[in-house]
């Protein structure tokens, strides 16, 4: 019955949340007619008890019989032992609420019997009383989804009757389950905050200034778990509401969330927009944090279409401020922006520093999510100065960390880096494995980073010998390159020039490439004009012309000597190797 109904599978339990499990009936009526079998005091204990939940406290069942007690007597006692000489309950060595005895109903089904058999009026009352009691705890915030979870079923089983017995508790819950929501985003349980403000996004009074915070925090961990889409139907209307309802601070947020997919997504005009108005706003309302927070991001849009220099020192200026307020978080993404920033420069010694900084930073906060992503670019300098070892196990590290914290944009680029690992062991179908893990989660973020996937996918294909499933992949790449994304249309301009070299097509192949060079020139992204000069050498020995072979990968080597880039500057030594031994 339960496999038939989907809540029971070779996988687990697929409950949804609240929901009991399903009894059948005849389990039910055995279940139930040992209930009716104790005494009425006994049976309303085993029901006090059920609405706590799977286990219970005797404080808590006399809070819920009367609210006035604030611990059992010996009475209660007395018919809770009754209930484990019964076989119902049963009690635990050692308790979570201190000074408090704890217990359990024997089996999950036994609760659910002894719940359901009570009417939902009396079941909202009980709830919202247990809230109550729990709120009194001396260790309120250890319990906060507790409390949550009782003041949210209160509000929904009073929405259920016709004639309710209790005002639902709705900004209480909204309130307990934000929290919730706040406490697992600290952990970074993005997955589980996104399921604590979603069911508070179910109970809120959709018009309410609560409901605008809510959808706004919710959007924010949306778009770190790659559901960019989500987000921004979330974000869109949120400026505007926020705006009409003078609430400043709102729409400055709203702002800077709606420029960071924009970025992601390859808008960078879009993005820059919505960060100076977010910027001017901060200033308005006087808000530091969010100042350093869009000049942070200013500096990371800048830098992706070829204004690194100038984001630099408008990011160590914002870094300067977070030390003056003494704001760690915010230093910490300072580094690491400026990390990337670094890299993308070719600058890999003070890219590397400011990661390493990053990192130390992040492990003193307990951030593993700041340290995976600050782990990713590391292991990828590891990779360019030639140590493909330790690169590998810095990719492995950071993997497990962004697959627990759900971080989808870095996690892709992780996958990407690891997928080039790869190739430079010559184990394409690793390569390939591991870029198409990223490309679902790239194309359901619409991130740009599909470019790079593309490229490296179809070199992953190439020297697997599937020319045909590589010019599929090229076919369907170049379908949806928007043309105000330069740097996704680059990499699919390399993968174009790959698969042509590959059907020795020597006219396309400089068409492509010389297009896509000129692109990264523009970007000034060092390191990907670098590695593409390396492929296009390759490809020009392949189809036979050894001049413009050498060409290319002398330019290559003359910018990985100064960039420390020693890996790199090794495979264009063993390129031009092969086009010296080609040409005797």
């Amino acid at each position: 019955m339960l496999s038939d109904q989907g809540v029971v599978d070779s996988t687990g339990w697929h409950l949804k949340e609240g929901q009991a499990v399903p009894v059948p009936t005849s389990l039910q009526s055995l279940i139930g007619s040992r209930l009716d079998q104790l005494m009425h005091p006994e049976r309303r204990v085993a029901q006090h008890a059920s609405v706590v939940g799977s286990t219970f406290w005797p404080g808590a069942v006399a809070h819920l019989q009367d609210e006035t007690a604030t611990t059992a007597d010996v009475e209660l006692l007395q018919r809770i032992d009754v209930l484990e000489r019964r076989d119902l309950v049963r009690e635990h060595e050692q308790s979570s609420v201190a000074g408090e005895r704890e217990y359990g109903f024997k089996h999950i089904i036994i609760r659910d019997v002894a719940y359901g058999r009570m009417p939902k009026g009396r079941r909202a009352q009980l709830h919202l009383r247990f809230g109550d009691w729990v709120e009194d705890l001396p260790a309120l915030d250890e319990f906060v989804e507790i409390v949550a979870y009782h003041l949210e079923q209160a509000c929904r089983l009073t929405r259920e009757i016709a004639r309710a017995t209790i005002e639902p508790p709705i900004e209480r819950a909204v309130r307990a389950l934000s929290h919730a929501g706040e406490r697992a985003e600290a952990r970074e349980g993005m997955r589980e905050a996104d399921r604590f403000y979603a069911r508070a996004l179910e109970i809120v009074e959709s018009d309410s200034e609560a409901a605008l915070e809510l959808r706004l925090r919710r959007a924010t961990v949306l778009i770190v778990l790659g559901k960019a889409q989500d987000a921004l139907e979330l974000l869109e209307p949120i400026a505007d509401q926020a705006q009409a309802a003078g609430r400043l601070d709102l729409r400055c947020e709203a702002l800077l969330t709606l420029a960071l997919v924009d970025h992601r997504q390859g808008r960078a005009t879009e993005a820059q927009k919505r960060l100076d108005e977010a910027h001017k706003l901060a200033v308005q309302v006087g808000d530091r944090r969010r100042q350093i927070r869009a000049a942070f991001s200013l500096a990371s849009v800048k830098g992706d279409t070829g204004g690194a220099d100038e984001a630099l020192e408008e990011l160590g200026r914002a870094v300067s401020i977070a030390e003056e307020i003494e704001d760690r978080p915010l230093r910490v993404q300072g580094h690491l922006r400026a990390g990337f920033l670094l890299y993308n420069k070719g600058e890999l010694a003070a890219a590397e520093e400011q990661l390493e900084r990053c990192s130390l930073l992040a492990a003193e906060l307990g951030s593993s999510r700041m340290e995976a992503l600050a782990t990713f670019l590391l292991g990828l300098i590891k990779f360019l100065r030639g140590d493909l070892e330790d690169a590998e196990r810095l990719g492995e590290q950071a993997k497990g960390w962004l697959e627990r914290t759900g971080d989808t944009y870095i996690q892709i680029q992780n996958l990407v880096a690891l997928a080039q690992y790869g190739l430079a062991r010559d184990d394409a179908p690793l390569a390939e494995e591991r870029l198409r893990e990223a490309l679902p989660l790239a194309l359901g973020e619409g991130s740009w980073l599909v470019g790079d996937i593309y490229r490296f996918l179809t070199e992953a294909l190439l020297r697997q010998g599937r020319v045909e499933d590589a010019a599929e992949l090229v076919e369907f790449a170049a379908r949806g390159v928007p043309e105000d994304q330069p740097q996704m249309r680059a990499f699919v301009l390399l993968a174009e020039g790959s698969l042509a070299a590959a059907r020795g097509e020597p006219a396309l192949v400089g068409d492509r490439y010389d297009e896509a060079l000129e692109l990264l020139e523009q970007l000034d992204l060092r390191i990907d004009l670098s590695v593409a000069r390396i492929s296009y050498g390759r490809a020009l020995r392949e189809l036979g012309d050894l001049d413009g072979a050498r060409e290319q990968l002398e330019r290559a080597r003359e910018a990985c000597i100064p960039m420390g880039a020693i890996g790199l500057a090794a495979e264009v030594e063993r390129e031009l190797t092969l086009v010296g031994s080609r040409a005797g």
